[in-house]
């Protein structure tokens, strides 16, 4: 269609529910993603030489598959963006 647009969903499941980040591109996506990775990663015993993208690239793993982290390129159309309303979106574009 051509009124769709199309982003990146960086998605963050855990045990309080999934939140959202929108982005304009890979590179917003995966800086957003690796931002969780940073911010979380404390309440987890992991490797301090681990960067914050091999955080991001093996999260389920280093959360004993607890939570996860999802990068996923969508199309969407405005109109019809519908989300439920216990989880959050955050725009970053």
């Amino acid at each position: 269609m051509s009124d769709d647009t199309r982003h990146v969903l960086v998605e963050y499941q855990h045990k309080h529910g999934t939140d959202f980040v929108l982005c304009d591109s890979w590179e917003t996506a995966g800086k957003a993603a690796e931002s969780i990775a940073a911010e979380f990663r404390g309440e987890w015993a992991i490797d301090e030489d681990l960067t914050d993208k091999q955080c991001v690239d093996s999260w389920g793993d280093l959360t004993g598959w607890t939570e996860f982290i999802n990068v996923t390129h969508i199309a969407y159309n405005h109109e019809r963006l519908l989300l439920p309303s216990n989880n959050t979106l955050k725009p970053l574009i």
